[in-house]
């Protein structure tokens, strides 16, 4: 039961991103403003596990973010294809965070035209 509300969780935060999407194809801007609390975690295909999740110096696997995240913390996400550290298919969590995907290499754009985020 628990692995289902946790699982439930994220599903949906991934409906809530589903939904923000939906509005940018629909031709209405959004800023993502910083965290009122907690701090911002960036990740990258090109980052590594023994980063500190900087801007400078992102992560590789969403689910390590995940883990070291707290609630009110935002996870950033560059391009590409994330299937978790174990290639599982799914990303859990019991935290309530927030999770953005879309954003180029350096973490100054989010546009999910031109920098798709696959989970």
């Amino acid at each position: 039961m628990r692995r289902f509300k946790n699982v439930l969780k994220i599903s949906v935060v991934l409906c809530l991103i589903t939904a923000s999407i939906s509005d940018l194809f629909a031709g209405e801007s959004h800023l993502i403003s910083e965290p009122e609390s907690g701090k911002i975690i960036y990740v990258s295909k090109s980052g590594s596990n023994k980063n500190d999740g900087s801007k400078a110096n992102p992560l590789k696997n969403i689910d390590k973010a995940i883990d070291i995240s707290q609630p009110g913390d935002q996870i950033y996400i560059a391009e590409g294809t994330y299937m978790g550290t174990f290639d599982c298919g799914y990303l859990q969590s019991a935290k309530a965070i927030q999770l953005y995907g879309s954003w180029d290499e350096g973490f100054t754009k989010q546009d999910i035209k031109n920098h798709p985020t696959v989970f």
